[in-house]
């Protein structure tokens, strides 16, 4: 069985989602742009089976990513840029999440209870 080959000239598998990272889709991110969310959508999983080894390269095209992957050349395609993008925004997310608001009532001092009619713009300078 032969697999499909993107206009890019990677073989193409399933639509890519990081559901971990981006649980409502890599589109309302705001860290990609709708180009690149879709071109992560159509071969973000082919990029994610070059790298961890479950696919090996069958062209130049795929031969010259893992090369890039591992260090031995430059991204130079906007396909390798935008793996490396992609890398480094799922590397610095957080595991943690917080909010702001109740994290600054806290470290005021405020009890647990705050009332929706409190006015709180003097906090601010407002």
């Amino acid at each position: 069985m032969s697999q499909a080959i993107s206009p890019e000239g990677y073989t193409l598998y399933k639509a890519f989602t990081d559901n971990r990272h981006y649980p409502y889709g890599l589109e309302r991110s705001g860290d990609f742009s709708i180009r690149e969310a879709e071109l992560l959508r159509r071969l973000g999983e082919t990029f994610r089976r070059l790298e961890v080894g479950d696919h090996a390269a069958v062209n130049e095209v795929e031969e010259q990513f893992l090369k890039m992957i591992r260090g031995e050349k430059e991204a130079t395609t906007d396909c390798e840029k935008l793996w490396l993008k992609y890398r480094a925004r799922v590397e610095g997310k957080s595991r943690a999440s917080f909010s702001f608001t109740a994290s600054y009532y806290y470290a005021k001092g405020a009890n647990n209870i705050v009332s929706p009619d409190d006015d709180f713009s003097a906090d601010f300078g407002d």
